[in-house]
């Protein structure tokens, strides 16, 4: 009966053995998790870090009045969260934080630019007729082209296609037909 009891005594000693490598083989495991955790913490916050830079710089500028540097800032602060989205999705708190922030910045922007943008549109308009009046269409042209691109500038910051802008359109047919007339 003694070599029973050893027997089992080995078994059972065997048993623990074998726990005691699971148990070790767990905590490696656990090792890594606990690295790659730290490491995703880590890339969050580096990506809050550099995203926060651009939007304080925005905010700042926008504080100041400086639109233009205010949504260039913006820009790369939303730049730089698309590029970080997949790190900022560790933690949906900071990411939904970000977002939040970005999306009221952007609008802020849009409504305090909106109405320059409708006055300096206006002003590029006159000045468009005042040339095409003087003969000076080459220059009518230029203002014409400034208020296009003011405009592809203002549907990118509205994300959104604006609409045909009649009267601009109706210059720039007048402008194109002195100029093709001026040409012979």
């Amino acid at each position: 009966m003694h070599t029973f009891t050893d027997q089992t005594f080995l078994n059972q000693q065997k048993e623990i053995t074998e726990c005691i490598k699971k148990i070790d083989e767990l905590q490696n495991d656990f090792n890594k998790l606990d690295a790659s955790a730290r490491q995703k913490i880590l890339a969050t916050r580096v990506a809050k870090n550099e995203i926060d830079i651009h939007y304080n710089k925005s905010l700042s500028y926008y504080k100041a009045n400086d639109l233009t540097n205010a949504f260039k800032n913006w820009q790369k602060a939303d730049e730089t969260y698309s590029k970080y989205l997949e790190e900022l999705k560790n933690d949906g708190d900071i990411q939904q934080e970000i977002f939040n922030k970005l999306t009221k910045l952007r609008q802020d922007i849009i409504n305090s630019q909106k109405p320059l943008f409708v006055n300096e549109t206006r002003v590029i308009k006159n000045n468009a007729r005042t040339a095409y009046y003087a003969g000076d269409f080459n220059k009518a042209l230029s203002y014409i082209t400034e208020a296009d691109v003011k405009r592809a500038n203002w549907s990118k910051l509205m994300d959104i296609t604006l609409e045909a802008d009649e009267e601009l359109e109706r210059l720039k047919d007048f402008v194109n037909t002195a100029l093709a007339i001026q040409e012979g």
